[in-house]
């Protein structure tokens, strides 16, 4: 993986799913699968980085918080790296606005808003976007509900996916 590792890091920085990353470098003699890309890229979200180059390469969960709140520097990561970050790459700028409009849609109180917002959200050709949009039609009734009702299940599917797990780790 050594040789690929700058070329996989800026091909996933440009929106490229596993897949196609492991298509290109397959094409220059690497032999690897695509589980251990998957793998590469996982050590390299959770790596620490520094500035270097006058770049500051900023941690995905610290973008994915900012979903939830505009506090500024709650995440380690400032107002100003975040609209950096949008800026420089325009796909992630379209995905964290859709993201941030779905987050209102669910905790709004409109559900007629989730029609319009898969409409929209389907124009961005987004193909890991579109796999949820898919999800969000075949169970709109549920996602309606959702919206519409104060309470839900989550307490038991923690539960229920708390011993899936035990029972994937019991049998390998």
């Amino acid at each position: 993986m050594a040789p690929y590792e700058k070329t996989v890091i800026e091909l996933r920085s440009k929106g490229y799913i596993y897949s196609e990353i492991h298509k290109i470098i397959s094409q220059k003699v690497y032999e690897g699968s695509v589980a251990s890309l998957r793998a590469f890229i996982q050590k390299e979200r959770t790596r620490e980085y520094s500035t270097t180059n006058g770049f500051k390469y900023v941690r995905r969960t610290s973008l994915c918080r900012l979903v939830y709140t505009e506090i500024e520097n709650i995440y380690a990561i400032s107002l100003e790296e975040k609209d950096a970050a949008l800026r420089e790459y325009p796909i992630l700028s379209k995905l964290y606005g859709i993201v941030r409009e779905f987050y209102t849609v669910f905790y709004g109180i409109n559900p007629e808003r989730l029609e319009e917002w898969i409409s929209k959200a389907s124009k961005l050709m987004i193909s890991e976007l579109n796999t949820f949009i898919e999800g969000n039609r075949r169970d709109k009734a549920a996602v309606r509900n959702a919206i519409e009702q104060e309470f839900n299940n989550g307490l038991a599917e923690g539960s229920v996916n708390k011993i899936k797990v035990a029972k994937r780790i019991m049998y390998g």
